[in-house]
Order: C-alpha cells, then sequence, then structure tokens
C-alpha cells in the first residue's frame, strides 16, 4: 500500500496473491472505513464510479440517492457496497487501512 492510501483498484491489483483471510479482512476493514467516509462527504445527487456488486468486476457510474441498511442506493435502485467506491464526483477515494482503530 502506498502513503497515499490504496483505491479499491489498487486491491484488486493485488487480490490473487492474498490468502483468502486476509482477502476477507481487507474488505472488511475497506468496507468499515469508506462506509464512515463516505457517510460524511455524500450529498443527494452526487456522481460515485463504483464496481458492480452484480458482476464484481466492471465499474459503472451511479448517481447518489439515499443510503439503506449500510448500503448506497442510486436514483436507479442500484444497491452500491461502500467498499468498492472507487471515487465520488470525479475524486479518488483513498484508504489508508492500515491506520485505522480495529472494531470490536
Amino acid at each position: 500500500m502506498t502513503i497515499k492510501g490504496e483505491t479499491i483498484r489498487d486491491l484488486y491489483a493485488r487480490w490473487e496473491e492474498l490468502p483468502l483471510k486476509d482477502q476477507l479482512k481487507a474488505l472488511r476493514a475497506r468496507r468499515e472505513a469508506a462506509t464512515m467516509l463516505l457517510r460524511a462527504k455524500l450529498t443527494e445527487g452526487d456522481r460515485i464510479r463504483a464496481i458492480k456488486a452484480v458482476c464484481n468486476v466492471r465499474e459503472a457510474s451511479y448517481r447518489f440517492s439515499h443510503w439503506e441498511h449500510g448500503w448506497i442506493m442510486s436514483y436507479s435502485g442500484c444497491s452500491i457496497s461502500p467498499g468498492f467506491v472507487y471515487s465520488v464526483n470525479g475524486e479518488v477515494i483513498r484508504l489508508q487501512l492500515d491506520q485505522l482503530e480495529p472494531q470490536p
């Protein structure tokens, strides 16, 4: 991971080299950190670039509508995991997961 933090694209670039336990740990930490950041950052109508939950490989663009049970909801009704958001309004989301406080 770089000093600036890691994007979801960076995580996917090293995905295959991680053991399953580390993959799950990275996704959990990323989801928690992204949720905290994005809950404070997102406002209705914001443009989001994220990995599609349906195929978990391709990216798509969405417009933020609201939060629903920990999921970001788009105007089109798509649910987006906060951990898979790459950018908001063109600003790339970089998270420094190694500096997070452990959650109980």
